[in-house]
């Protein structure tokens, strides 16, 4: 797998992973009798307990150019996002296209996210490759948003 050179996650309302009382909030968020949903969430709360992420407060679409500027000048530059766009207006993902394919005329960008204009009940992941300022999506899998099962596409 490739090396990371560094992370960094943004939300409105940051949770502890170290916290107790947080990571009680985060089981609480799931169905009591989804047993397979809480056996996958247990073993993430530890690892993110162990070595907690940076993860910065606020709204994606306005920290995002900042923490782009701040990441490593020489590192591949990904933007992940996982099915949290569907919750975004239509202009909020316009701009944060527009502040990714901007920032590929200085490097490549790659943005993993699902895919925005797919419904949230048919969830479709992406790959948009921008460079000088084009950009080229490529759909990747499709997926159950509980993360029970996931189907590569053909490509």
């Amino acid at each position: 797998p490739p090396a990371v050179a560094s992370r960094v996650g943004v939300d409105l309302n940051p949770v502890d992973p170290t916290d107790p009382e947080a990571r009680r909030w985060l089981r609480a968020l799931v169905v009591p009798n989804d047993d397979e949903r809480h056996e996958r969430l247990a073993p993430a709360l530890e690892m993110a307990a162990a070595d907690p992420p940076r993860i910065v407060e606020g709204d994606a679409v306005e920290r995002v150019p900042d923490l782009i500027a701040e990441a490593p000048a020489d590192a591949t530059l990904v933007v992940y996002s996982t099915l949290v766009l569907y919750q975004f207006p239509d202009e909020a993902v316009d701009r944060l296209r527009a502040t990714l394919a901007a920032a590929s005329e200085d490097r490549p960008v790659h943005w993993l996210s699902c895919d925005p204009e797919v419904k949230v009940t048919e969830p479709t992941y992406r790959h948009v490759r921008f460079a000088g300022g084009e950009a080229r999506d490529d759909r990747l899998a499709r997926f159950d948003a509980y993360g029970s099962w996931l189907r590569w596409s053909a490509d």
